[in-house]
Formats: C-alpha cells, structure tokens, sequence
C-alpha cells in the first residue's frame, strides 16, 4: 500500500488556500522541497511532518488517512503515536 502522506498534505493545502511557497516559508523549506513531499519524491521527517500540521492547522494523522475506512484511520493513529513516542523518548535520552 503506497503511502498517502504527499498526496493528503497537497490536498489539504490547496484547500486553505495556501501555496508550496506559502507552506514552505512557514516550515522553513523551499518550495521545490514542498513540491517533493507532495509528489512522493521526498519522505518527510515526523518534525517535518508536525510542522506542516501546524501551519494546515490539521492532525498530522490525517496525513497518513487512505480513505473513510475507520481501521486505516486506528491504523493512522497508531502509527503517529508509535513515532512520536518515539521521538520523545530519544529527546529525553539527550
């Protein structure tokens, strides 16, 4: 199952109306980078991947959603809380 992370974030973007440009500048990227998340080029990090939740003003788990099916949406969620725990974990080790 190909991932459908660039595919949703574009989505969601243009919906609110904001430019790669635009989104890029927020998160601190180019919007040639913007454009390689987007298109599946580039796989954006999880610190990559809240920021561009912030700036959307959406949950980054909305990202990772193929459909209206509810056991991808649990699936979803249970991955983002898996990398986010994470990523704190390795934080508080620092």
């Amino acid at each position: 199952m190909k991932c459908p992370v660039g595919k949703n974030i574009k989505k969601i973007r243009e919906s609110k109306g904001i430019s790669q440009e635009q989104l890029g500048k927020e998160i601190g990227i180019t919007s040639a980078s913007v454009c390689r998340i987007e298109t599946g080029v580039s796989d954006p990090s999880t610190t990559m991947l809240s920021k561009i939740a912030k700036v959307l003003n959406c949950d980054p788990v909305i990202f990772f959603k193929e459909s209206n099916n509810d056991t991808e949406n649990v699936e979803a969620k249970s991955f983002w809380k898996r990398t986010t725990d994470t990523i704190s974990r390795k934080a508080e080790t620092k």
